[in-house]
């Protein structure tokens, strides 16, 4: 579940490729209306170096609330330093949902994730999050390579033979823009 502002700042950033941005997203693993562990996280990029602050949560009930609810859960569960991000963009936009393949370098420190059957469920104009109504990207796939700066050589080796054009992608951006066309 991702959050912006009534602005899309945080999409805007995106696409402008603003040196420092922030993106505030909800996690969870498995059905997408009956969870109850979760994990916050504030996605922070500056320059070309990516990092997550996650903090975990449970919460029985919580994809069942209306979206205000869901709002002041998070701000109540989150430590300060995440609330401070998250009020300046604690708008539900929208909710996706993808199947995940997960490989390994045999050197162990490259990761690569296929991401396919992506699904986005706009949150705007419903009260309750929406999980029924949905727009299918069936024919998108997100591949990441992802490794620690200490292990850039490691990294660039184990993707040097894969015959794939790199390129930035957000299925956050990806979301925005099959729902409201941007």
């Amino acid at each position: 579940m991702y959050f912006d502002n009534a602005d899309f700042d945080s999409y805007l950033e995106n696409l402008s490729g603003a040196s420092y941005r922030e993106k505030n997203r909800l996690r969870w693993y498995g059905d997408l209306a009956s969870a109850s562990e979760f994990t916050f996280e504030t996605k922070i990029k500056k320059n070309k170096i990516g990092w997550k602050v996650q903090e975990k949560f449970s919460n029985e009930k919580l994809l069942s609330k209306s979206q205000h609810e869901v709002v002041s859960s998070i701000t109540q569960k989150v430590s300060e330093e995440s609330r401070l991000s998250f009020e300046l963009a604690d708008v539900i936009v929208l909710a996706n949902s993808y199947f995940r393949e997960y490989f390994v370098s045999r050197c162990g420190f490259v990761r690569i994730t296929i991401d396919s059957a992506l699904r986005v469920f706009d949150q705007s104009g419903f009260r309750q999050l929406n999980f029924h109504f949905d727009s299918p990207l069936s024919d998108i796939h997100i591949v990441e390579v992802k490794y620690l700066r200490s292990s850039l050589d490691e990294g660039r080796q184990a993707i040097s033979d894969i015959p794939f054009t790199s390129s930035r992608a957000s299925k956050y951006c990806i979301g925005l823009q099959s729902i409201f066309g941007f």
